[in-house]
């Protein structure tokens, strides 16, 4: 999918897949979102399916609780997917799409040094939900929701993250409009205003 001087290819990731093969088509995807990972590139895209995705690699063999999920600057990642769309527009959990809700979730996973309009690390789609598990989102930022931003009637859970030194105009750790966000025994620090809600229900609980 690539051409000319800059490469931008998309790479396909659904852990159902029957068999795991290049990721370069829904049928062919990655059964692991490291794998994609591991052979991004900047300005390429990974299109993950719905589904809970653990990283299997870890820093240290003897202790997988370093097992982390590392995104890649200049590579986008991108939930709530089927399995069939053919462009970001078709997703599942778009407000056209009320059959289906996106959900995406993500364990040990780091985002680190990301910039995008709204939503610096992770922007969630109306009518979706995202879900993370002892994630670190460390220097982000955005004009909205430094290092998360929810659309409206979008939910996201965090338990055990880290969310710090983010940055944004509004909400310097997250941007939550409507729906509901939660977050458990999570450590935010040095992020300036840090939650900021519009007509939403957040709850942190320690």
């Amino acid at each position: 999918m690539g051409g000319g001087s800059v490469r931008a290819d998309i790479l396909f990731v659904r852990i159902d897949v029957e068999v795991a093969g290049d990721g370069s088509s829904w049928s062919t995807a990655y059964d692991d979102l490291q794998a994609a990972l591991a052979v991004a590139q900047p300005g390429d895209e990974i299109w993950v399916a719905v589904g809970v995705y653990r990283p299997s690699q870890p820093d240290n063999p003897d202790d997988l609780r370093t097992a982390t999920f590392r995104l890649r600057q200049g590579v986008a990642v991108y939930g709530g997917f089927a399995g069939t769309e053919a462009s970001r527009a078709e997703r599942a959990g778009r407000r056209d799409q009320q059959h289906h809700r996106g959900e995406l979730t993500l364990i040990s996973c780091r985002f680190e040094a990301n910039s995008a309009e709204q939503g610096g690390a992770i922007h969630t789609l109306t009518g979706s939900t995202t879900t993370l598990d002892t994630c670190t989102l460390v220097g982000n930022s955005a004009g909205s929701g430094g290092a998360v931003f929810n659309s409206f009637g979008s939910n996201a859970t965090l338990t055990g993250c880290t969310l710090s030194n983010n940055s944004a105009g509004q909400g310097g750790a997250m941007l939550q409009k409507g729906g509901v966000a939660t977050l458990t025994d999570c450590r935010i620090a040095g992020n300036g205003t840090a939650l900021r809600h519009i007509s939403a229900i957040s709850t942190v609980i320690n």
